[in-house]
């Protein structure tokens, strides 16, 4: 196991999310671990709460996804690069914005990068965090780069690559009905084709 996935409600709903902070506690430093807000209200109920225990989570982590609405909600602010470089000074070396149409956007060392999002025609966003999330370290670990050191060192060009493969991954989701991910050769066609 290279990398611990973790986030949602499941993060703030017990018993789980006492288990989940056991878990990232103990494996922090000997793996990857990523951590997506991916913020349900109705399911957390208590969104100040449930901010505390992320933020407590952040120390533990090597990456964080989230998407603006997440940050909107648990911020009440549209200045994503600073709500990710706050997040980022608390432990976690790459934080990622996905923010729909206008792409992804990177926090890690001193850099800030953003890139555009694949034009497509959308018929349902189901799943496209999720599949950015999956895209994303599946696109690390290909690359020999899914370990608490090479993310810590990771340099413009990785995190290009890496934000690209992912959108691509999680744009050809929203061209499908439901939640349904590509397969790694479908990513490499799709990206080709807009080469």
């Amino acid at each position: 196991m290279n990398a611990i996935a973790a986030g949602s409600y499941a993060l703030g709903v017990e018993p789980i999310a006492s288990a989940i902070e056991t878990l990232l506690r103990r494996e922090a430093g000997s793996r990857v671990i990523s951590l997506d807000p991916n913020v349900r209200p109705r399911v957390v109920g208590d969104l100040a709460a449930y901010r505390e225990r992320f933020e407590s989570l952040l120390a533990y982590a090597t990456i964080v996804k989230a998407s603006d609405e997440d940050i909107e909600l648990l911020y009440s602010t549209g200045d994503l690069a600073s709500a990710a470089r706050a997040w980022l000074q608390r432990g976690p070396k790459l934080v990622i914005v996905t923010r729909g149409e206008k792409g992804p956007l990177a926090v890690f060392g001193e850099g800030v990068l953003e890139r555009p999002a694949p034009k497509i025609e959308v018929v349902d966003t189901v799943g496209a965090g999720d599949t950015f999330h999956a895209g994303l370290l599946s696109w690390l670990d290909v690359n020999h780069l899914l370990t608490p050191q090479a993310i810590a060192s990771l340099n413009e060009t990785q995190v290009t690559e890496a934000l690209d493969f992912a959108a691509a991954a999680a744009a050809i989701v929203c061209t499908r009905r439901g939640a349904n991910p590509p397969s790694w050769a479908e990513v490499e066609q799709f990206m080709a084709a807009r080469a």
